[in-house]
C-alpha cells in the first residue's frame, strides 16, 4: 500500500521517487484502518526477530557468514564500517550521515540533527549544501522536527504530561486527547512504574 500511494505522488508531483514513509502522512486513516486490521508494524516486526537472530547465531560460528537474512537494508552494517574508514582516510569520502545540521538545510536551525550527504576524511567532516526544501514538504518537515525535539525533552523529563504535549506534536495524532488515549493504552499493556495507576485504566482505554 506504501508504494502504491508512492507511485501516486510521483505522478502528481512529476519529481523522482518519494520517500517511501511520506504515504503514512498523505493517507493516516487508510494505515491506521489496515493495523486495526492485521495489527501494528511493531508487532510484525517483533514477530520475526527470533529468526533473525538464530540466523545471525548460525552463520557467527562459519568460516565464512554469509548473511541472507536482515531487516532493512544489508548494507547499513557495511556503512557503518565505511563511515569509520573514510574518517581514517586522507582522501575525502562522500557519505550520508547524521550531523548537526549547521546550515546544510535550510528549513532547520543549526542544532537540529539531519541526513545529509557530507565529505568525510582524516580533516573531519565538510557539510554538502542541499537543494531547497520543497515548498509543499516544508510544514510537514517543520512540525515533525518540533516532534522530534518535544519527545527528546518528554523522555528526558518522565513527565506524563510532557509526553502527551510531544505526542500531540505528531501530525499522526495532533491533539492531546488522543494522546493521553494512546499512552494510557500503552502503559496498561507495556506497564510503567513511573507512570500513576490512575492513568493506567484496566486493559486501557479503546
Amino acid at each position: 500500500m506504501r508504494f502504491r500511494h508512492c507511485l501516486r505522488r510521483a505522478k502528481a508531483v512529476g519529481a523522482g521517487w518519494p520517500n517511501s514513509y511520506l504515504p503514512y502522512y498523505d493517507y493516516p486513516a487508510e494505515f491506521v484502518d489496515l493495523a486495526g486490521r492485521i495489527g501494528p508494524r511493531t508487532d510484525a516486526i517483533l514477530d520475526g526477530l527470533d529468526d533473525y537472530y538464530e540466523h545471525f547465531r548460525e552463520e557467527a560460528a562459519r568460516d565464512e557468514p554469509e548473511l541472507r537474512r536482515h531487516r532493512g537494508s544489508k548494507g547499513f552494517g557495511d556503512m557503518a564500517l565505511d563511515v569509520v574508514a573514510a574518517l581514517s582516510s586522507d582522501a575525502p569520502t562522500e557519505i550520508v550521515v547524521n550531523i548537526p545540521n549547521r546550515g546544510t538545510i535550510d528549513l532547520f536551525d543549526d542544532e537540529t540533527v539531519v541526513e545529509c550527504f557530507a565529505k568525510l576524511s582524516s580533516d573531519g567532516i565538510e557539510r554538502i549544501e542541499t537543494p531547497s526544501t520543497p515548498v509543499h514538504l516544508r510544514p510537514l518537515l517543520a512540525q515533525l522536527e518540533r516532534y522530534q525535539r518535544r519527545t527528546a525533552e518528554a523522555a528526558i523529563s518522565g513527565d506524563f504530561a510532557d509526553l502527551c504535549r510531544a505526542l500531540a506534536t505528531n501530525p499522526l495524532v495532533d491533539d492531546e486527547t488522543t494522546a493521553k488515549a494512546m499512552l494510557q493504552r500503552a502503559y496498561a499493556i507495556y506497564g510503567d512504574a513511573n507512570i500513576p495507576a490512575q492513568l493506567c485504566p484496566e486493559g486501557g482505554p479503546d
